[in-house]
């Protein structure tokens, strides 16, 4: 049921998923004017990476293990001819710069919706963002470095493991790559989802006594919270993987604000079953009370 109002809650917020977008466009465009000294670099070696790979359609459609293993041993020869360090560290600093601030706008959004669900008025967007003000920045500092770190790792140890799988002809270990892949970021989200409702339920600008207070939820339904964020990242997942290359990477960031708007309506109902919280299931008038255990 959480996930089924989450998405019910997403279709009745598509005016907040294109003001995401915008904002989201906003904020991209000031990133990359801030990271541009940074980020230079990284895109001339990504192109010289793609103007250097020499591999022919034809020859990538009937043989295509053995042309993957080319390209990839390509990059690697080409990055380690390279001064690497420097290209990996410009990598990180880009990666958790972007990481804060593409959450800023997560507590503002679950703010809204928040909202919404619980008296069924729609306090606007840009309203969020004041009301949230330096406790938004403070939390999203905090995720931001707390998430780098794991994600980081995960994204090390997950590139490691598919080298060593294409490197050693293991493709047959490659979905289930995929699906741990999908469950330690699932789990990785289901850690702090308790945290920004408690803030937006609480009066307490005190962040911390929000996480406090979500630490209760989070622990005794890991279990239930997991499996539902699991299901919807699987969604997205499939959708992002099946129109990536026939759409040029359109539909997948198309599906950005609208993950956005989907994980932070999922925490919401998963916080809102938790309490046996009332909340609406659409525009303020069909109104649901939790009453089942998951």
């Amino acid at each position: 049921m959480p996930v089924k109002h989450a998405f019910g809650a997403l279709s009745c917020n598509l005016k907040l998923v294109a003001k995401l977008a915008v904002f989201i466009i906003i904020i991209g465009l000031i990133a990359m004017a801030i990271l541009s000294n940074i980020i230079e670099p990284l895109i001339d070696e990504i192109f010289a990476l793609i103007a250097g790979i020499d591999v022919k359609a034809d020859d990538f459609i009937k043989h295509p293990i053995q042309e993957t293993k080319k390209i990839i041993d390509f990059c690697v020869g080409h990055i380690t001819s390279q001064e690497w360090q420097l290209l990996l560290v410009s990598a990180i600093v880009t990666y958790v710069l972007l990481r804060f601030f593409f959450t800023i706008p997560l507590l503002p959004v679950t703010k809204v919706l928040h909202e919404k669900m619980t008296t069924g008025y729609d306090i606007g967007l840009f309203n969020a963002f004041i009301a949230t003000g330096f406790q938004n920045l403070l939390l999203s500092f905090i995720l931001c470095i707390t998430i780098s770190i794991i994600d980081i790792s995960l994204i090390i140890g997950f590139g490691a493991l598919l080298y060593l799988c294409i490197a050693k002809s293991l493709f047959f270990l490659l979905p289930l790559l995929i699906i741990i892949a999908l469950c330690l970021f699932s789990a990785r989200i289901c850690l702090f989802s308790q945290w920004m409702p408690h803030i937006c339920s609480s009066n307490d600008k005190n962040i911390f006594h929000a996480l406090k207070s979500a630490l209760k939820p989070t622990l005794s339904k890991f279990r239930k919270n997991f499996l539902c964020i699991l299901a919807v990242n699987t969604i997205f997942f499939i959708i992002v993987s099946a129109t990536i290359i026939p759409t040029l990477g359109a539909v997948p960031l198309i599906c950005i604000p609208i993950y956005m708007v989907t994980h932070s309506a999922l925490t919401l109902t998963l916080d809102f079953s938790y309490h046996k919280q009332k909340y609406y299931v659409d525009n303020g008038i069909t109104i649901y009370e939790p009453t089942k255990l998951f």
